[in-house]
């Protein structure tokens, strides 16, 4: 019987306080063993961020070196750099190497101004609280017999980026990236760009107008140009129209006409584009070309600003029928690209040319037509009458001579660019028509006067024609007569002189039966730039590019009135009219030899 009762004793005890603290102890294990893990695994996981960031600083810091002119690798790194020592960076040797695993020749100079090359030790600022030091080498490759290859053509580019950090164990971490720096055949020119074949001869051309103008502006911040109006400048843009051409390894050629417009206080209206434009690139539809477009015939448009005594009107002309746009990689005559004079260049070779014609006049008129009741005749504060003649431009590569274009071209060819244009007149400064009783110089047709404005300019640059100096394939030219009034008579301007003039003055009196009296004051300035020719002709034109210029100058001229009526004043403004400039670019850079 006792051995029973202890037996039932024995079943119904429950844990012993050594197998409590035994479990609790186990317990224990796995939750400091489990801590352990999640602190190491939150480590893991900051390093590796942070091997990320230090990945993307290599990543950046190698493209930037691998977009570099060839030149600026060639210079190396800077040799008067401070950080370019064993003190500052161990990984540089006494003796001018980048050590293990390397062993690498550094190459340095003293004109290297590249900032990546010219201090190569960087800190960029921290990021997420980790400060990174940046390293960038340009060293010479090892022979096969681990001698230094010193080649002026290939190199190795490397980029070290290092950090510690508490997640580090304060241990130094790096991530090293290097790359391979070799000229392409036919390629060690200077400012080659990356294509990935090997380079080919540059051959570029532009051409065109620059953007003439018809401008109103406050004489005075203060004041309003035209009473009733608050406008503090309004202008009328000229028609433009330009032409270009680019040829290395990819050939692209556009041309462009623009429609005049207006742009008061910032707000533009009109200037509509038309092109044509042609290139190589294999994801266009039609990459070939020639594209040939109508440049369309558009009437006149007016942008009138209204005053309390009268309306200033811009007037804007349109373009003439029969403008056309061509745009071909290889021309021939259905292209019907053409020069200044209307010859079709069917060359089989890249072209570009437009010719365009205006119908309407470019002004800017004010009607005083209400000043107590008295309507003046409108008078023209600015004009400029185009020709009938269309105005031109083209660019064209020739690999021979064709109508006095490049003549003597050989091999790569030559580039020709022009562009040309003719105003019938032009006036600035204008009154209203007087009658009985009113008083205004006499003879006088505005303050600047000109005819039969006619400009041309044309460059080359190529193979035996590289800018060659000869009229008129390399030339800036601008005839017609163009007078100013100097207060008393009119007076010849020079347009091959850069020169200023003072226009007036002019004070005109209008009067309707003595009631009520309108005063007009002008004065004025004109400013003058002479046409331009600059050509560089470098020996075989690598690496430095044979180019031509060409400009025919500006002709500017700002004329201030302050008009004045019962009451006090009705207008005080500036008008500035500008003629705008044309220009032709060619240049032409030979094929290197490796």
């Amino acid at each position: 019987m006792r051995t029973r009762a202890w037996s039932r004793m024995s079943d119904d005890e429950g844990f012993t306080l050594l197998e409590l603290t035994v479990a609790m102890m186990i317990i224990a294990v796995v939750i400091v063993t489990l801590v352990a893990l999640q602190v190491s695994s939150l480590k893991t996981v900051a390093v590796a961020r942070q091997r990320q960031a230090a990945t993307a600083l290599a990543d950046q810091t190698i493209e930037q070196l691998r977009a570099l002119p060839y030149t600026t690798i060639q210079s190396g790194m800077l040799a008067s750099d401070p950080t370019l020592n064993t003190a500052a960076d161990p990984r540089i040797t006494s003796t001018g190497r980048l050590g293990a695993p390397w062993n690498e020749a550094l190459l340095t100079s003293t004109n290297q101004t590249e900032p990546l090359l010219k201090k190569h030790k960087q800190t960029p600022p921290a990021e997420n609280g980790i400060t990174y030091t940046v390293y960038s080498y340009v060293t010479h490759p090892l022979n096969s017999d681990g001698t230094d290859s010193n080649s002026s053509v290939d190199f190795w580019l490397t980029v070290v980026v290092q950090w510690s950090s508490t997640s580090t164990g304060n241990h130094v971490k790096t991530v090293t990236e290097r790359t391979r720096a070799t000229y392409p055949a036919g390629c060690n020119g200077s400012p080659n760009h990356p294509y990935a074949g090997p380079c080919q001869p540059f051959l570029y051309g532009n051409s065109g107008r620059t953007n003439g103008s018809i401008t109103i502006s406050r004489a005075d911040s203060s004041l309003p140009a035209l009473a009733g109006t608050s406008f503090s400048s309004a202008a009328e843009i000229f028609p433009n129209y330009t032409s270009q051409m680019n040829i290395e390894q990819t050939t692209s050629v556009l041309t462009k006409a623009i429609s005049a417009g207006t742009n008061v206080d910032g707000a533009a209206t009109g200037q509509s584009a038309t092109t044509a434009a042609a290139d190589i690139d294999p994801t266009t539809a039609t990459a070939s070309g020639p594209f040939n477009n109508s440049v369309p015939s558009s009437s006149g448009a007016t942008s009138s600003l209204t005053g309390t005594s009268g309306v200033l009107s811009l007037l804007q002309p349109g373009f003439a029928s029969g403008g056309a746009l061509q745009a071909a990689v290889a021309a021939t005559s259905a292209g019907n690209c053409q020069d200044l004079a209307g010859n079709v260049t069917a060359t089989g070779q890249a072209c570009a040319g437009s010719q365009v014609g205006a119908v309407a006049v470019n002004e800017a008129d004010l009607d005083l037509s209400n000043v107590a009741g008295r309507d003046l005749p409108p008078m023209v504060l600015a004009s400029t009458q185009p020709a009938a003649t269309a105005a031109r431009t083209f660019d064209a590569r020739f690999l021979a001579g064709n109508n006095g274009h490049c003549v003597g071209t050989s091999g790569d060819g030559c580039v020709a660019a022009g562009a040309s244009r003719t105003v019938t007149s032009f006036v600035a400064g204008g009154l209203p028509a007087s009658t009985a009783g009113d008083t205004v110089p006499s003879g006088f047709s505005g303050l600047l006067t000109g005819s039969n404005y006619v400009e041309s300019a044309t460059a080359e640059a190529g193979v035996n024609s590289a800018a060659a100096n000869t009229s008129p394939q390399f030339a800036a030219t601008r005839t017609g007569t163009v007078s100013y009034w100097n207060g008393s008579s009119y007076q010849s301007v020079s347009l091959n002189t850069t020169q200023n003039y003072t226009l007036g003055p002019v004070n005109a009196t209008y009067v309707s039966n003595g009631s009520p009296t309108i005063n007009i004051a002008m004065t004025g300035t004109l400013k003058v730039t002479a046409p331009t020719v600059v050509k560089t002709t470098p020996a075989n034109c690598q690496p430095t590019a044979c180019t031509s210029k060409t400009d025919t100058g500006t002709l500017v001229a700002a004329i201030t009135y302050q008009i004045t009526g019962p009451g006090g004043q009705l207008a005080y403004f500036t008008v500035t009219l500008d003629l705008g400039t044309l220009q032709a670019n060619a240049t032409y850079r030979a094929a290197a030899s490796a």
